[in-house]
């Protein structure tokens, strides 16, 4: 499958089920998934090869940059302003759109850094992060 610009759908949901509802998040610019095992080369003495590969800490992540739109609720996801604890949430990505028989992947975790780019001669962009608990792969 080859896509040209953003032809996804994004949505974010309170549970796994309520993705299929959800409304899909817009003048969304780029959606970048990340996850990372940790592998470590262990290496013997006398040896440039290594022995073994442990695994590490796994490392699941996402980043979201959006056109700014006012009244935007992406700051508020990631926290901004509360003083408790960030909420959990459930965010799917489909590449192709989100119908029958299309790739998915969904993240679960909580939103974290957020920051807004207001240039002068530019369109003014928010970004979001999201540290992942869980990562699933498969289709729609």
């Amino acid at each position: 499958m080859s896509l040209k610009g953003w032809e996804g759908n994004l949505r974010v949901a309170t549970t796994e089920a309520d993705l299929a509802t959800a409304t899909n998040e817009y003048k969304v610019q780029s959606v970048a998934v990340k996850h990372g095992p940790g592998l470590e080369a262990v290496y013997e003495l006398g040896s440039r090869s290594p022995a073994e590969l442990k695994e590490g800490n796994v490392e699941i992540g996402l980043d979201i940059k959006v056109n700014y739109v006012a009244g935007s609720l992406w700051a508020g996801k990631a926290g901004v302003g509360a003083t408790g604890a960030l909420t959990e949430y459930y965010v799917g990505v489909y590449p192709a759109g989100y119908y029958t028989g299309t790739p998915k992947i969904v993240l679960f975790g909580k939103f974290s850094d957020w920051s807004l780019d207001v240039s002068q001669a530019g369109v003014s962009t928010e970004s979001v992060s999201f540290k992942g608990k869980t990562i699933a792969v498969g289709t729609v």
